[in-house]
């Protein structure tokens, strides 16, 4: 949960829904965790997530932003930015190749053009008989990305990568939504941010003038829900890299089945990620980051009991940020201002292909 101008910027879905979390039971039960003889302690049993929110957190984040925000996202939405967040069907998956398949141009994305059925293979296993995944593409996934900061600024950095940024946040949303709409109609792209590398800036004002490059922002796609629930519809290894950047910590113990991390979302993240493919965190809340390193202690320890391996490697130190966090949000130089200490993780999916 980013809180740039917004003190509440969440990643986390508002309302459950029981068609989502079918879908998600479909890609994972074959390969669920369910040894609970290990803890990280009595206190802190890591459990399922929970997408449902209590009313005061509701009336806390709000949701609906202003008109401008609320118009530009139904504007964006009608040229083909935005993945509809109503994939419903039971036991279907989205097609991220038919996604970026087409350069955005002025027909929203439905359901019905992105969503393929699984069927069931010799194995038992359930996946779709059609190549959802882009060739020889890197495809990201940003989850919370407040108000667009880093994935507008990696997509712009990397015009050659795909991005799906996913925010339940609507004021968060519909902010990024008009950086990106204002920028295509002056074919540019928003430079307002703040650099932690200045000479990218350099590069991509030089790189504007070159005739062969895409239009601004081809490569991304915003998904105005909860990234959470948006894994449970990817296709198995079908991501290079997630991020998760400034979640929400949730840091009352009461509260801790509300974080994004937890058992079951890291196996749903080793899921979609391709083998090599990286799991990037960043936080400032140092009571967040010894959760996660606590839960991926519990899913590496499982992974070696049920497969014999671990499949995943912590990789320190952690990449150079300016590669997956080239920007410094207005909420993280705030963080820094008052003293807070940001740190990055990152782990690396080893498990075989599925």
């Amino acid at each position: 949960m980013q809180s740039d101008e917004n003190d509440s910027i969440s990643n986390e879905s508002l309302n459950a829904d029981q068609d989502d979390d079918k879908n998600i039971s479909a890609h994972t039960s074959s390969g669920s965790i369910n040894d609970s003889s290990i803890h990280i302690n009595e206190t802190k049993r890591a459990t399922g997530y929970q997408a449902k929110k209590p009313n005061w957190w509701k009336r806390m984040a709000g949701r609906r932003g202003t008109s401008g925000q609320r118009k530009a996202i139904s504007r964006m939405t009608a040229k083909g930015f935005v993945i509809p967040t109503k994939l419903g069907k039971y036991q279907h998956e989205v097609n991220v190749a038919q996604v970026f398949e087409n350069p955005p141009n002025g027909e929203a994305i439905t359901s019905e053009s992105i969503l393929v059925p699984l069927i069931v293979g010799e194995n038992g296993a359930r996946r779709s008989n059609v190549e959802c995944i882009p060739k020889d593409k890197h495809v990201a996934l940003e989850i919370g990305f407040g108000l667009g900061d880093n994935i507008l600024t990696n997509a712009t950095k990397f015009p050659h990568h795909h991005y799906i940024g996913a925010e339940i946040h609507q004021p968060g949303v519909g902010i990024a939504l008009m950086r990106m709409e204002k920028a295509i109609e002056a074919e540019t792209f928003w430079l307002e941010q703040t650099w932690v590398d200045e000479n990218d800036l350099t590069q991509i004002q030089e790189r504007e003038n070159d005739p062969s490059m895409k239009k601004p922002y081809d490569n991304l796609r915003i998904y105005p829900g909860d990234g959470i629930k948006l894994l449970g519809y990817l296709p198995d290894n079908s991501l290079d890299s997630i991020y998760l950047t400034f979640p929400d910590p949730w840091p009352k113990e009461e509260h801790h089945y509300w974080r994004v991390i937890q058992e079951e979302t890291v196996c749903e993240i080793g899921r979609v990620l391709k083998p090599g493919g990286c799991f990037y965190l960043a936080t400032d809340a140092i009571a967040f980051d010894e959760w996660t390193q606590g839960i991926f202690q519990i899913v590496l320890e499982k992974n070696r009991l049920q497969f014999g391996n671990e499949r995943w490697l912590g990789v320190d130190p952690c990449p150079d940020r300016s590669l997956w966090l080239p920007a410094i949000s207005k909420y993280e130089e705030k963080g820094i201002e008052e003293g807070r200490h940001i740190v990055c993780r990152c782990w690396k999916y080893t498990g075989e292909e599925m």
